[in-house]
Formats: C-alpha cells, structure tokens, sequence
C-alpha cells in the first residue's frame, strides 16, 4: 500500500489555495447543516472560476458536457412550462440547480490542470467520518454522544441532532474516506491492522445508525472491493467476519436494535411470501406503494416532466404522497419525462464509460493510481443505484452529496503518465 502520488499544490496565498481549502471544508458543512453546505458549494465555484479566469486554465468542455449543461437548461425550461402547478419559488430554485453544474464543471477543469490536492480533501474525509462513527459508537453505549446530544426517536443520531443520516454520511464519503486511509499508512508497519480498525469501525457506526440500506450498500462496497482488489481481498473479508460478530455482540446489549433487525428479517420474509400468499401485495410496502405514485404521477407527462419538485403537487391526487420521490431515476423521469432522463442517462452512461476506460489502462502494479481512478467511480456506481431508496437528487444535502461524488468519479482521465499505462 503507497500513498497516492497525486500532483502536490504549491503553497502560496492564491486562489488555488483557496479552492483547496474550501474544497477540503466541505465534508465538516454536511456536518455542520444546509446553510454551511450551500455557502461552500458556491464558494467552490465562484473561487473556482476566479482560478480558472486567472490562470487561462483549458477547460476541456467537450459534447459530452454540452448534454449536462442542455440537461440542466431544460429543467429550467420545463419547470418553467409548469409554473402554473409549481409556482414561482420552485422556478427560482430550479435556476439555484445550477450550482451543481458548477460544482461539476469547476472541479473537472482545476483537477485536470493539477490545480486541486485531492489527498488533503480525503484525509478530511477520513477525518470527518472517523469522528462522525466513534461519535455513534459512544452514543450508543452511554446514551449521549460527545456533545450531549441524545438519540431521537429512538435512533441514534450523533452530531447530526434531529436527523438520522449521521449512517448515510459514512456511506457515502467511505471511500473517499478509504483513500485517505492510504495516506495516513504512507511507510507504515501493520497496514492491514489499520484498514481492519477503519473497517470495522465504520461498519459498526452504520450498524447501531440502524440505517439499513445505507449498511447494505457499505457491505455490497466491501465485497466488491475484495473481488477487485487482490491486494486487499484478506483484509476486507478478515473485516466483514470480525464485524459479523460485533454486531452480534450489539445486538445483544441493546433490544432496540435487536427489535430493528427482527423488522429487516421480517421484511425479508414478507417479500418472499410475496408469489405464495394473495393477501401480500408488492405494494403493501411503504416505499413501493409511493413508487407506484410516482409513476402514476408520471404518465400525466411522459415526454416533457412536470417540473422541479412536482411530485409533491402532484401527488395530492394519487394514492401515496411525499416531497419527493425517493428515488433519483424516479425523480428525474418524473420531473423532466423521458427527454431529460435520456439527456441525463446518456451524459453518464458515455462519461463512465470512459472513466472505465482509463482504469483499464492504469499499470496493473501500481495499485495507488488504481484506487485513486476506480474508489470514486464504484462510490458513483452505489449511489446511482437504481433499485435503491435515497434522498432528493436536486436537494441541499442529498444533492450537494451526490453531485460532488459524481464531480470526482466522471473527470477527463486522459492526463496519465506513460509509465502508468499498462504497455498492450
């Protein structure tokens, strides 16, 4: 295991110093709440582009960013169309989307022209994501977390107050979190030993969240990153055993937790009786009754959508109602018809397309370019998964989220020393 050989920014008072700062504060403001994380994502841009501007940095901004950019328009354009059912404060936030284009856009040209230190963004990652598990664990074992502050409703919660998504947080930054694990064991002893703590750790702040899909998804991420990785298949495997039976240890000093696992299992077992008993529909549950909505919602505007965030005015007169549709394919179908969907689909099936590309082309010896290239892109791949329940694709902290994965997972990859490049 060796530290990522990423291009080192030079330290000077400068814009690019700047960005790299703001860059870095982002994990710590999807801590700290919405107001923070809006106020970075337009700070990341508005540097960004000053840097950009500044230096006369090559964009790079070919066809395949064009379909974003038209996507994006166009949400625009439809939200607009449907102001009548929306109204007017959606059709300004719809123009506030643009940030996340921004966001994309920004980080690709600065990352591409070296101008942006990624291993300082992940160490804070790792950080951030330690302290946020740790916090769950003490929670969990002495009724208060570091702060003082208790479960609500019954789930723990961390640092995050009033919202349990302190497990979604670790989820979705582990592997970033996981990259900056690698810098922290740059000439290290007993490497493994730190990857099995980090591991386990993170496993079993996400346990005692009780966040299930989100425990699900880490689990899936470990098992494929120990068929893709050779290197860290030992580790990995040693981790999910060891954390199999701490979570059997939890289980054990806490009913309420035992009492959520009962309810997965019996979930399971309701969906298997599903073909066997008449009386059990597909549908009887909650999230696939408000799918169900949000496609009958739907066909009133197949090919055009009815606009940012229509779900929720439009489902007042369908079976099941909510503020979005739980769903990132859904919402966007749902919200910009088939043309947008296509528009969006097209823009990631050709950029992943590509970044799959490049990580073929990486020297199959040098590991550290590999989990650099392939950690983002299968962080992006879990997050778009389709038959997953989420957040809002276009919301502050769902979004900002996701939107920053996607920004690090899809960059141009052309830029890759020769020496990296496996000879064919």
């Amino acid at each position: 295991m060796c530290i990522l050989n990423m291009p080192v920014v030079k330290n000077s008072l400068s814009l690019n110093n700047l960005i790299n700062w703001t860059l870095c504060f982002l994990p710590i403001s999807f801590i700290l709440g919405s107001l923070l994380i809006n106020i970075n994502i337009m700070l990341v841009v508005l540097i960004g582009f000053l840097s950009i501007r500044s230096e006369k940095l090559k964009s790079n901004f070919d066809k395949i960013d064009a379909i974003l950019l038209i996507f994006f328009i166009y949400y625009i354009f439809v939200t607009a169309l449907n102001i009548n059912l929306v109204g007017e404060k959606m059709l300004i936030k719809a123009f506030l989307l643009l940030r996340f284009l921004g966001l994309y856009l920004v980080l690709k040209v600065l990352i591409e022209n070296n101008k942006i230190n990624l291993n300082n963004f992940f160490k804070v990652c790792l950080i951030c994501t330690s302290f946020v598990s740790i916090d769950l664990l003490i929670q969990f074992f002495y009724g208060k977390d570091i702060f003082g502050i208790t479960p609500h409703e019954g789930r723990l919660t961390g640092v995050f107050g009033y919202e349990a998504i302190a497990g979604g947080y670790v989820q979705k930054l582990f592997l970033f979190s996981f990259l900056g694990l690698f810098y922290f064991l740059n000439n290290k002893d007993n490497k493994n030993i730190f990857i099995l703590i980090f591991v386990v750790l993170h496993l079993n702040a996400v346990f005692v969240a009780s966040n299930r899909m989100n425990l699900i998804l880490l689990v899936v991420t470990l098992i494929l990153l120990s068929i893709l990785f050779s290197k860290l298949r030992k580790v990995l495997i040693l981790s999910l055993f060891v954390s199999y039976f701490s979570f059997s240890y939890l289980m054990s000093t806490s009913d309420q937790l035992k009492n959520h696992i009962r309810n997965i299992e019996k979930l399971s077992i309701d969906i298997e009786k599903i073909d066997r008993d008449k009386n059990i529909s597909f549908f009887n549950h909650a999230h696939f009754k408000l799918y169900k909505a949000v496609i009958e919602s739907y066909q009133r505007n197949i090919y055009f959508g009815s606009g940012l965030k229509s779900f929720r005015f439009n489902c007042v007169n369908v079976s099941n109602c909510s503020t979005h549709p739980h769903n990132y394919h859904l919402e966007v179908l749902h919200d910009t018809g088939i043309i947008g969907f296509t528009l969006l689909t097209l823009f990631l099936l050709i950029k992943s397309i590509n970044r799959i590309k490049t990580i073929l082309r990486v020297n199959r010896f040098n590991y550290n370019l590999k989990y650099f290239f392939a950690f983002p892109f299968i962080n992006l791949l879990i997050e778009l998964f389709p038959l997953k329940s989420t957040g809002s694709l276009f919301g502050t902290w769902q979004g900002s989220l996701t939107w920053l994965i996607l920004a690090l997972a899809l960059y141009n990859m052309k830029k890759i020393k020769n020496s990296d490049i496996s000879k064919k």
